[in-house]
């Protein structure tokens, strides 16, 4: 089925749509507003308003915004991936970006959390995440594995939220992985 999606869509698209919709590709559902977010511009081009008529992306006219069916969704992250790790990551940040920006601090953190992007994560309010879920994830698992492998420079300029990350972990029944944290934090101060 994706070989056929790839033929019939995406080989008609230009270069510049095929990247357009590759930014989009982190989004199941997103606004004309946030696709122009993305692109930096103020308004629609042509080409991404031709892109965007394709059968495989329906506008909802109540929600007002795009969504893109899941065979193309999945076309466009295998796509993506083709281009490499650094193109990759690259869109997923501006994705998390997009989502701080809106305000949406679960979705952004979840973006982050899949390139590893320790610095834009630990930026983030993570006072009201501790008891959240992160898609699926709960965020006890993203505060285990930034207290593991977050990077000892970003943990000490990013303090309070270490300190928020080693009161997730305390919360959740990790004594030993929260008390080593703080150690680590004393330490640094």
């Amino acid at each position: 089925i994706l070989a056929l999606m790839e033929h019939l869509v995406w080989e008609a698209l230009t270069e510049e749509q095929q990247g357009l919709l590759l930014r989009l590709s982190p989004f199941e559902a997103i606004t004309a507003r946030q696709i122009c977010a993305l692109i930096g511009r103020d308004s629609l081009p042509g080409y991404a308003l031709d892109a965007l008529e394709s059968p495989f992306i329906r506008y909802d006219p109540a929600e007002r915004r795009y969504e893109l069916h899941a065979i193309l969704s999945a076309l466009l992250i295998q796509k993506r991936e083709e281009r490499g790790a650094a193109y990759d990551r690259e869109c997923l940040l501006r994705a998390g970006d997009l989502c701080r920006d809106d305000g949406r601090i679960p979705e952004a953190l979840g973006f982050y959390w899949r390139i590893k992007g320790y610095e834009r994560l630990l930026s983030l309010d993570l006072s009201r995440m501790i008891f959240e879920r992160i898609g699926e994830t709960p965020f006890t698992t993203l505060a285990l594995d930034i207290a593991k492998h977050c990077p000892a420079g970003i943990k000490k300029r990013s303090l309070l939220s270490m300190l928020r990350v080693a009161w997730a972990l305390l919360a959740a029944g990790y004594n030993a992985e929260s008390d080593a944290l703080l150690e680590e934090l004393r330490v640094m101060l």
